[in-house]
């Protein structure tokens, strides 16, 4: 069982439990927010840490509509 951390990490560096957590947290299909709050970091810091690992899944991009 995963325990939800205080935020009290904010200015800490990444660590590598805390990159195998998130990792997990990821493969169960947790959102953003629950990331954040089990690891003790903003949604910003998780998706941004997230992203430079290349971890989550690239979002489809939107046609361009054309207004005629």
């Amino acid at each position: 069982m995963l325990l939800e951390k205080n935020r009290s990490n904010h200015t800490k560096p990444w660590l590598s439990d805390d990159i195998v957590q998130m990792m997990e947290l990821i493969d169960e299909g947790r959102t953003i927010p629950e990331m954040a709050n089990v690891l003790g970091r903003s949604q910003e810091a998780v998706r941004t840490k997230a992203n430079d690992l290349d971890l989550l899944p690239k979002r489809a991009r939107r046609k361009a509509v054309s207004c005629a």
